[in-house]
């Protein structure tokens, strides 16, 4: 047996560092789609964004209509100004 001959040992640790990295990456995604971290990622912000999208204020979107500037209430005069005829 010659061990000073090593032609096909990098070939042979790239693959097995690579089967692991493959294995890793595998591993992380499952985890993630299991816990929903990137829908968390996504609809944590979106809430609020859908809020100031809709309403015009940084407020979730359930919570947001009331805040809208239609809902205030106003001094409003559905009949007009009272001008006398001349």
């Amino acid at each position: 047996m010659n061990l000073a001959n090593s032609k096909g040992q990098m070939t042979i640790e790239m693959v097995l560092i690579l089967t692991i990295l493959l294995g890793a990456a595998v591993g992380v995604t499952r985890a993630m789609k299991s816990n929903q971290v990137l829908a968390a990622i996504v609809e944590g912000p979106w809430a609020s964004m859908q809020g100031m999208i809709e309403d015009g204020v940084w407020v979730p979107a359930g919570k947001s209509k009331a805040s809208h500037p239609t809902m205030r209430s106003r001094h409003r005069s559905f009949e007009g100004e009272n001008v006398p005829d001349k």
